[in-house]
């Protein structure tokens, strides 16, 4: 109701606040920066492990298990995948978006070392 009976009593008025909102939000739109590509940090970090001549279930019981056991302590992890195929694992890990990665690889590399003498040569 207000803004109606400025705008019938003073309809020069309400154009020009009106005229002047449009420019301002042209201004501000144009002036906005968008990146094609942002920098962003995805904190996923992936291990990977070459088990030559084994079969994927030896792999998931000399190689998945103790990894996963060792780095399921780490505190921000997200999701946990781990892929067991004939001579080779994967394990990935995927941690909360506070956790940067530099720490979160630096975290694994921690927790591997302290397991990479109980994995197979």
């Amino acid at each position: 109701m207000f803004l109606t009976k400025i705008s019938v009593r003073h309809p020069v008025f309400a154009t020009m606040v009106m005229v002047a909102l449009l420019v301002f939000g042209l201004y501000s739109y144009s002036r906005l920066s968008i990146e094609q590509m942002p920098n962003i940090d995805l904190p996923v970090v992936a291990v990977v492990v070459s088990y030559p001549g084994a079969s994927a279930q030896s792999v998931e019981n000399d190689i998945i298990k103790p990894i996963e056991d060792a780095v399921n302590s780490i505190s921000g992890i997200d999701t946990l995948r781990s892929i067991a195929q004939q001579n080779a694992a994967m394990i990935i890990m995927m941690f909360d978006m506070e956790v940067s990665s530099v720490d979160a690889v630096q975290e694994v590399r921690d927790k591997i070392a302290g397991i990479e003498a109980n994995l197979p040569d």
